[in-house]
């Protein structure tokens, strides 16, 4: 059974972070503060596919702090989700340019990982987000 927003099959998909997921987020988390970049629409995209819930966003989003310490709070958020959502957040950085990225944080999941419904997602989302009641 395919997941709408992630594309992945939920049934292999959908456990908790395996140790060598969580070894990957901690082993690059310095990379990523660096590097990452959050400005152009990555929490969105997160979002969309539900990687990340409303709240989560909103709290990433609204922290008073500086832009390493937002990225730092995702990743914590990151590695309380699934396989699914892991393999969703490499698919939203490949698709807002950070296929590097996403290549360091790759285990199984091969070197680029698109996946098409999160493409799809992600544009739909941008044409609807105006009838968002969380705006």
């Amino acid at each position: 059974m395919m997941t709408l927003f992630t594309g992945v099959d939920d049934e292999f998909d959908d456990c908790p972070l395996e140790e060598k997921h969580l070894e990957k987020l901690n082993a690059n988390c310095r990379q990523l503060v660096v590097r990452m970049d959050l400005g152009d629409g990555l929490l969105d995209d997160m979002l969309c596919c539900g990687c990340i819930t409303w709240e989560q966003r909103d709290t990433i989003k609204e922290l008073n702090a500086s832009t390493a310490e937002k990225k730092r709070k995702m990743i914590d958020i990151l590695t309380r989700r699934s396989v699914a959502h892991y393999k969703t957040f490499l698919a939203c950085l490949c698709r807002d340019g950070q296929t590097d990225l996403a290549d360091i944080l790759a285990v199984d999941e091969g070197k680029i990982i698109l996946f098409y419904n999160v493409i799809l997602f992600v544009i739909n989302y941008r044409i609807m987000s105006k009838y968002s009641p969380h705006k």
